[in-house]
């Protein structure tokens, strides 16, 4: 949660927007800046994990990586694990290095 706010705050402070309409949809009623930046923030950091992610795999794992990824182990691809929170991100990382160094 203060990951949340501190980007919230930068948001504000540096002018960012959520969208192309944020100043409106903070006008609608009950809006806060967390219901209306909060969802952009979501899709950054997934996209940020995305990234973080396929790249450690492609490093320790090489041409394996995608199959390695996409694999379901448990109820989830190792891929959507990593992609659903940072400490999802964090086990698959741990993964991929204990494969790193075998």
């Amino acid at each position: 949660m203060a990951d949340l706010f501190e980007a919230l705050a930068y948001q504000v402070h540096h002018g960012g927007s959520a969208g192309d309409n944020a100043e409106n949809l903070l006008q609608e009623p009950g809006a806060t800046l967390l219901s209306v930046f909060g969802p952009k923030l979501a899709e950054h950091l997934r996209n940020a994990r995305h990234l973080v992610v396929l790249e450690a795999a492609n490093i320790a794992l090489r041409n394996r990586a995608d199959d390695w990824l996409h694999a379901v182990d448990g109820e989830l691809s190792r891929h959507a694990r990593a992609l659903a929170s940072n400490s999802g991100l964090a086990d698959v990382l741990a993964e991929l290095e204990s494969l790193r160094k075998s």
